[in-house]
């Protein structure tokens, strides 16, 4: 859903910006984090919704990727969980203020949807959808941890 052309136009405002979980940009391949990110929404959504959401809430795009990536790699506790979204929200709101100046409207849309966000994540779907990326990731390193076990011998 993101082009790898995008991944670097993202690194770049993140980067720019110093949004708060920034370094997951950096330390993943391409390849994995466009195997990560899926846009604005939970991966179980349609993605024409997701592409919809996008279309409506461009600003957060960026910070909806380095929330994915937190998801993914993130502890498994509710306490990262909980950050991870309070990041999101943070970072949309430096979005909010670098893309629109103090009085255009626009800017406190795009605010309030980093609110929005936050708290739609932190209800029951989001903690179930959190501990399932991380326990996903979980299951691929222990199987590739297998595989290498496996040409080893």
């Amino acid at each position: 859903m993101i082009s790898k052309k995008e991944l670097n136009q993202a690194r770049e405002i993140a980067a720019n910006l110093e949004l708060e979980g920034r370094e997951l940009l950096f330390e993943k391949t391409d390849e994995e984090i466009l195997s990560l990110v899926n846009g604005i929404g939970p991966g179980w959504f349609p993605e024409s919704l997701r592409k919809l959401i996008n279309k409506f809430n461009p600003s957060l795009i960026v910070p909806s990727m380095i929330h994915d990536l937190q998801w993914s790699y993130g502890d498994g506790t509710r306490q990262h969980f909980k950050e991870s979204n309070e990041q999101f929200k943070r970072n949309g709101y430096k979005l909010a203020d670098y893309n629109y100046p103090w009085y255009h409207r626009r800017r406190y849309l795009v605010r309030f949807q980093s609110w929005e966000f936050c708290r739609l994540c932190m209800k029951a779907p989001g903690w179930i959808t959190y501990k399932a990326s991380v326990t996903k990731r979980r299951i691929e390193e222990y199987e590739e941890k297998i595989k290498g076990m496996a040409v080893e011998k």
